[in-house]
């Protein structure tokens, strides 16, 4: 102890512009120094200009440790970058409501960490916090923490669950990477940014539900979670970065919503359970080599909103057999589809039987007969879509019905209309295909069960309502209150369309 306090104390000094040399011996009494730094106990802590005080740096055995909320006579608001770095004996700390913010490295190393209460009062986690933490089993991450810094939790190879609470809104680069342990994370819908890597590695985490409020999967995100089995991707995220997913070997089938745009580049490279793929009319060019060598996959729907396959994008998909190009489709890359292999920048060996349908003259059939291809190609105007029947006892419950069978992942935006007349519906179509929303059916007076279960089931965020002189009541639009309401409603159905358009 008396070697740390003069360390301490020559620190002050030298912060006080002191040069001189200081007796052995003199502060030999002393516990705390009230200038731009002291010690305390085991804690040698810096005075912060608020007139708070962050703690710099931990000297005792570890154990059990409780962080005092004062020391020096001043509030603890904050622990400072690797205070506990590689504390190896550290197993439990318990941390005052006073402290604001876990700094970088803060208790990184320390191997004999089990578990962590992070306050409420906390807003932010810095980089490497917890880092090498390899005995941490689990995390809740309160509400006020605004953001998980980089490598925050990385290499905590015995975290098995991660609970993150509503108000987060960002998850850093490598935040969780070779957590090999964690099975489960709940990714609130506050959550906007997810850093590359975030999850990588994370090699038991089993199913995973993106939000809609996070726009970007970022790069190598969820790469080689090998037992990653169920991907949920809510509407609103809007691309899939290179190698999002590569290497997720029990991957067995993916939906991508209408939300998004591109697919990255090996985004889902390497998924050798991969069976199916749906994307949804939205998706405008997928990447590279995107799902090279997913060699389980045997049927894929490209939508007609596609634009470009890039080079190799299906290569070594050696169970799909056919493939449909819709006439959207306006280039098409080496070796995207009916490949085994690619050596030194020439396609060898073909899929046996390859089929492609397409429109004559687009390039569908380009593809089948340049770079000497050879794939058969079956031109037609396009396959007819399946066909589905929903049908309800009633209008409202059939509305229900098609909105469950085409919005299976939910939506943000929804269309109300008055099913007592058809004018206010038929007016509305435009509206909901331009927002990508179902159209659900009320009454004037009260919405119907259907309508407000499927509302619920929907998570819908945003109501709007089409009525014509009052054909959906200020009842119903009061009883729609949570969904922030907004009426498009003319004196005739003739103004309420030109409103509409």
């Amino acid at each position: 102890m008396k070697k740390r306090l003069l360390s301490g104390l020559l620190a002050v000094a030298l912060l006080l512009g002191s040069a001189a040399a200081l007796p052995e011996g003199v502060f030999e009494t002393c516990s705390t120094i009230t200038a731009s730094a002291a010690i305390e106990g085991d804690f040698e802590c810096k005075f912060l200009d608020d007139g708070t005080v962050e703690i710099s740096k931990y000297y005792g055995a570890g154990g059990a440790v409780t962080i005092p909320s004062t020391l020096g006579g001043k509030k603890v608001t904050s622990i400072g970058d690797y205070a506990f770095h590689v504390c190896s004996k550290l197993k439990t700390i318990t941390i005052p409501k006073s402290v604001k913010s876990i700094g970088n490295g803060t208790f990184s190393g320390c191997t004999s960490l089990t578990s962590i209460t992070i306050p409420s009062s906390v807003t932010n986690i810095g980089s490497y916090a917890f880092s090498g933490c390899t005995r941490l089993t689990s995390v809740t991450i309160p509400s006020s923490v605004m953001s998980i810094d980089m490598e925050a939790f990385h290499n905590c190879k015995s975290l098995t669950s991660v609970i993150m609470q509503k108000g987060i809104q960002s998850i850093g680069e490598q935040a969780f990477t070779n957590c090999t342990s964690l099975k489960s994370v709940a990714i609130p819908s506050s959550v906007t940014s997810i850093g590359d890597s975030a999850f990588r590695g994370c090699t038991s985490l089993t199913k995973v539900t993106i939000p809609g409020s996070v726009t970007n999967i970022g790069f190598k995100t969820f790469s080689v979670c090998t037992s990653l089995k169920n991907v949920t991707m809510q509407n609103g995220v809007t691309s899939i970065d290179g190698s999002a997913f590569i290497g997720c070997t029990s991957l067995t089938s993916i939906i991508i919503p209408s939300s998004i745009n591109s697919i990255g580049n090996s985004a889902f490279r390497d998924c050798t359970s991969l069976k199916s793929v749906t994307m949804q009319k939205g998706v405008q060019s997928i990447g590279e080599q995107a799902f090279r060598d997913c060699i389980s996959l045997r049927s894929v729907i490209i939508p007609k909103s596609v634009a470009s396959i890039s080079v190799c994008a299906f290569l070594g998909c050696t169970s799909l057999k056919s493939v449909t190009i819709p006439s959207s489709v306006k280039s098409i890359g080496k070796a995207a589809f009916g490949y085994q292999k690619y050596k030194m920048g020439t396609p060898t060996k073909k899929v046996n039987g390859f089929t492609i349908y397409g429109v004559k003259g687009t390039a569908a059939e380009k593809y089948a007969k340049d770079y000497a291809n050879g794939f058969k190609f079956v031109a037609h105007r396009m396959t007819a879509p399946k066909s589905t029947r929903f049908a309800g006892t009633n209008r409202y419950d059939t509305a229900a019905l098609i909105s469950k069978g085409e919005y299976k992942n939910g939506t943000g935006t929804v269309i109300i209309a008055t099913g007592l007349d058809f004018h206010d519906a038929l007016v509305a179509v435009p509206l909901a295909s331009a927002y990508d929303a179902p159209l659900l059916l009320t009454t004037d007076k009260q919405v119907t069960k259907q309508t407000e279960a499927e509302l619920a089931r929907l998570k819908a965020k945003k109501v709007i309502i089409v009525s014509t002189n009052g054909a959906v009541g200020s009842k119903v639009k009061a009883a729609l209150a949570k969904y922030n309401p907004t009426m498009i409603s003319g004196k005739t159905c003739f103004e309420t369309a030109s409103k509409v358009a």
